[in-house]
């Protein structure tokens, strides 16, 4: 009998066999995988699993990954009153699995979607509160989620819709716009002249409707067009690189996610693809945040979404000094943590 146990003993060591953590505590910190066509995503929550609040996040991208929100300030204000769920999409982040190809579609990164909240109800009890954090390309995944037939989950309580989007076409004709205005502006004053007359020059040169070259351009400019205006200060952190031993970050995993061709087919498809007259179907409560200088996903993007949404609970918030990467952090995460409390 001792010999058969020791043998399954080691089985269990060599086999690499454990049982999941499932904490419920003030200070979570559970990693787990969910496995789904193809694709194997890596799920962190951390923060007050106690409270039985977890709030969702759909990171942008295509292909960027959860670790960017994993800030001081996020573990600072928002970890002790809800868990957060860092949640990265299939090639993206630390999710893994290598038969992706003929799944890159909004619907099955909404099916994904889906998924992780059954999981989170299988793990942590059917009575959990459910927010969701749409940023950047975030905001076309809870679309696709959020407007479709038999959802959204009863467990979503609130949706924020924070620096997102909602409408590529949309997306790229206001960025395009408002590179015009602010880089002529600045141009005026003699005020980066450089830098703003090779954005303003390209954008003078093209017109919507944008070609798919034209639309990766306008991104690409818009990028760098929140870098040289005067009234955002850049964020001094980088969770990337500054959590990338203690979270256990996969480096080229997250690198390849962002480069890989696979990212530019999906790009390719999303080019001409929106949420507006969708948009009726949400009635669950939304709050929605832009940033005065975000040109990647600009304010009026903000403005047409809130406009569009069926939901008589609805909060519009607009952050002055901020691009497109929450870089004033308090007030940010002090909103998204006001708006679960409230719901």
């Amino acid at each position: 009998m001792k010999k058969w146990l020791l043998v399954w003993s080691l089985f269990m060591v060599l086999g690499g066999c454990w049982w999941e953590e499932i904490t419920l505590s003030s200070n979570a910190d559970d990693v787990f995988y969910v496995e789904h066509d193809g694709a194997s995503m890596r799920v962190q929550v951390r923060g007050n699993t106690l409270s039985k609040t977890f709030l969702i996040i759909i990171h942008g991208g295509p292909g960027a990954s959860s670790f960017k929100y994993m800030t001081s300030k996020m573990e600072e204000i928002v970890h002790p009153q809800t868990a957060v769920v860092y949640f990265d999409q299939r090639n993206a982040g630390g999710s893994q699995g290598n038969n992706n190809v003929d799944y890159s579609d909004l619907e099955q990164y909404a099916l994904d979607l889906e998924d992780v909240i059954s999981v989170l109800k299988s793990r942590y009890g059917e009575d959990v509160r459910l927010f969701l954090l749409s940023k950047s390309f975030g905001g076309m995944v809870g679309c696709q989620y959020m407007t479709a037939p038999n959802r959204p989950d009863p467990a979503i309580k609130g949706w924020i819709f924070a620096n997102a989007t909602h409408h590529y076409p949309l997306n790229d004709s206001l960025s395009h716009a408002m590179m015009l205005r602010i880089g002529r502006e600045y141009i005026t004053n003699g005020v980066n002249t450089g830098k703003w007359l090779d954005i303003v020059d390209y954008c003078e040169s093209v017109a919507p409707p944008f070609s798919f070259d034209e639309s990766l351009k306008i991104n690409l400019l818009a990028r760098r067009a929140q870098t040289i205006v005067l009234d955002v200060t850049a964020l001094s952190e980088n969770p990337i690189w500054e959590n990338l031993l203690s979270e256990h970050i996969p480096l080229t995993g997250y690198y390849l996610g962002r480069t890989n061709s696979l990212r530019r087919k999906f790009n390719r498809v999303l080019h001409d693809a929106g949420f507006r007259e969708e948009l009726q179907n949400v009635t669950t409560p939304v709050l929605v945040c832009t940033a005065r200088y975000d040109f990647l996903c600009p304010s009026g993007l903000a403005d047409d979404f809130f406009a569009r949404v069926s939901s008589q609970d609805k909060q519009y918030l607009m952050f002055e000094h901020s691009a497109h990467n929450f870089e004033e952090q308090d007030a940010y995460y002090q909103a998204f943590v006001k708006f679960i409390q409230e719901h």
